[in-house]
C-alpha cells in the first residue's frame, strides 16, 4: 500500500511539472520577438511631376531596405486621385524587393495618344503588397509616404487626321435598336489619278487615317470616304440616312473641322457591294507641302490646314 501511495504522488508531481512547463511554453510563444532584423524601407521619387504625354515618360518610384531580409517583399502603386485612366492613359509596373536584396524600382508608364484631352492629373501613392506575409516583414514603425500627384499635358503632333463617324442606332424590323457601326463605312486616301490606295481605314468605327510628314511626297492626293455595304445587318423598320461626318485635325489638337456628309447615304440604296452609285464620295483634295497640309472640297474652298 505504501508504494501505491508513493507512485501515485510521483506521477501526480510529474503531470504537475509538465503542466507547468507547458503553460510556460504557451506564454512564450504570445511573447512579442523583437523587432531589429526587420528591414525599414525608405522611399524615393526623383521623376519630374509636370511632363508632357508626347514624350511617353516613364516614372520611377525607388524603394530601399536598410538591411536584407531572406524573402522577397512586394510593394505596389495604386490610384487615388486625379482623372488620368488607368490602361488608357497610363500603367503602373510593381516590383519586388528580391530575397537578401535591398532595391526595387516601381514603375508609372504614360502613354501618347493623338486625342485632345487637355492637361490631366494622376496622384498615386507606393502601398505595401497584397499579401498578409508583406505586412510582418517589414518593421512596423515604416512611415508611408505621402501621395504624388502629377501633371500629364496633352501632346499635340505634326501628324494630320481624317476620321469617318456615323455613331448611333436604328430600330430593325425585328423591333430591335442595332449599332450603326453595323454597317460598313471606309475610308481611303488615293493618288491624284485617283488610281492607287495610299492610305486606309477599313475595320473600325469611327475609320481613322493618320498622315505624318513625309509619309506622302509633296503633291496632291483625295480623300475618300465611302458607304460599302450594309450586307449582314438587320433591315430598317424605316428608310434612314446614314448620319456621317468627315472629321480633320491635327492630331491631339482641340480644333476639329466637321463635314456633313450625312445626306449622301441612305441604308436602302445600299453601298458600293449593292452597286450603289454614289457609294464613293470624290469631294475632298488633299494637297502635301513639307509638313503643311491643306485640304479643299470640290469647289476649291479651303475647309482646314495646318
Amino acid at each position: 500500500m505504501k508504494n501505491k501511495v508513493y507512485k501515485l504522488f510521483m506521477i501526480a508531481s510529474v503531470f504537475a511539472m509538465f503542466a507547468c512547463d507547458s503553460e510556460q511554453a504557451g506564454q512564450d510563444v504570445s511573447e512579442l520577438g523583437s523587432t531589429d532584423t526587420y528591414p525599414t524601407p525608405t522611399f524615393s521619387f526623383d521623376s519630374p511631376t509636370t511632363i508632357n504625354e508626347g514624350d511617353e515618360t516613364v516614372l520611377t518610384y525607388t524603394v530601399t531596405f536598410d538591411k536584407p531580409i531572406g524573402r522577397p517583399v512586394d510593394f505596389v502603386l495604386v490610384q487615388t486621385g486625379g482623372d488620368a485612366t488607368l490602361h488608357e492613359d497610363f500603367d503602373f509596373v510593381n516590383a519586388s524587393v528580391p530575397a537578401y536584396g535591398t532595391t526595387a524600382n516601381l514603375q508609372v508608364i504614360v502613354y501618347n495618344d493623338d486625342i485632345f484631352e487637355g492637361s490631366e492629373s494622376l496622384t498615386f501613392e507606393v502601398q505595401r503588397g497584397n499579401s498578409l506575409a508583406n505586412k510582418y516583414l517589414i518593421h512596423p514603425e515604416t512611415v508611408f509616404p505621402e501621395p504624388i500627384t502629377v501633371t500629364i499635358e496633352n501632346s499635340v503632333s505634326d501628324d494630320l487626321k481624317v476620321i469617318l463617324e456615323w455613331s448611333g442606332s436604328y430600330v430593325g424590323t425585328d423591333g430591335v435598336e442595332h449599332a450603326l457601326c453595323d454597317l460598313d463605312l471606309d475610308l481611303e486616301i488615293y493618288d491624284s489619278a485617283l488610281e492607287t490606295v495610299l492610305a486606309n481605314s477599313y475595320s473600325s468605327c469611327p475609320e481613322s487615317i493618320s498622315i505624318s510628314p513625309g509619309d506622302l511626297e509633296d503633291g496632291v492626293y483625295w480623300i475618300v470616304p465611302s458607304f460599302y455595304s450594309y450586307a449582314g445587318t438587320v433591315a430598317p423598320a424605316e428608310n434612314f440616312d446614314i448620319p456621317a461626318m468627315l472629321k480633320f485635325t491635327q492630331a491631339g489638337a482641340e480644333e476639329v473641322v466637321t463635314e456633313d456628309i450625312s445626306n449622301l447615304w441612305d441604308y436602302e440604296t445600299g453601298g458600293a457591294a449593292e452597286e450603289a452609285e454614289d457609294a464613293y464620295l470624290v469631294e475632298y483634295q488633299l494637297t502635301v507641302s513639307g509638313s503643311s497640309f491643306t485640304i479643299t472640297n470640290s469647289e476649291g474652298t479651303v475647309v482646314f490646314e495646318q
